[in-house]
């Protein structure tokens, strides 16, 4: 007896669950919908664009209305809800048109300081694929244990993944080949170690920038 008058009871509450998750999921479709009218009425994100958000990177393939769809530059397929780029930062590396490549060489404290910046200089200004208008930067950056870091930014106009790559890459082979070819020295880091853990002591070396 107690059993069968238990039962409208545990139906209630099963229902109940179920309007809940219905609506949960409802909300998540309209959030998602609304988002993907966003994306799709704004430039900066559109199928073939580069963008970045979060940990990810990649090309948009497709724009739905509930999800877009994103090759990473590891080949992966990765479906993203809608919402999820409309409500976390998303970095256009394209949109406007230029994109900043750098690179930290580190030479001797000993070495003639102004004479690797001219040769750095040079060299960026060389580079296939690099702007000339921003020219290349060459300053320095950081006075490290071991050396002092000069770093070198190049532009690129209208880029790509692959086109910034290769000038990141002939930028660091350039740099090093002339440095080397002028008897520049480029120390090791300095490495301090604290137990069972090295420390590298010079920080970042480079890496790429979208330009507002």
């Amino acid at each position: 007896m107690s059993d069968v008058g238990s039962m409208p009871a545990a139906t209630g509450a099963v229902l109940a669950a179920a309007t809940l998750s219905a609506g949960i999921g409802a909300r998540d479709i309209l959030r998602n919908t609304v988002s993907g009218l966003l994306i799709a009425n704004t430039t900066d994100v559109s199928v073939g664009s580069w963008i970045e958000w979060g940990e990810y990177e990649g090309t948009v393939q497709s724009i739905s209305l509930r999800q877009t769809k994103i090759k990473t530059w590891d080949g992966e397929s990765v479906l993203v809800p809608n919402s999820e780029l409309t409500n976390n930062a998303v970095v256009s590396p394209q949109a406007n048109g230029v994109y900043r490549v750098d690179y930290e060489f580190g030479i001797g404290y000993d070495d003639d300081l102004q004479a690797a910046k001219a040769c750095l200089r040079e060299e960026a200004g060389r580079i296939a694929g690099a702007a000339s208008e921003p020219e290349p930067q060459v300053a320095v950056s950081d006075l490290a244990p071991s050396t002092v870091n000069v770093q070198v930014k190049v532009w690129v106009h209208q880029p790509t993944p692959g086109k910034a790559a290769r000038v990141r890459s002939a930028l660091l082979e350039r740099g090093k080949e002339r440095l080397q070819a002028e008897g520049v020295s480029m120390p090791k880091p300095i490495r301090t170690i604290d137990g069972s853990v090295a420390l590298d002591r010079e920080g970042d070396r480079g890496g790429y920038h979208g330009v507002q």
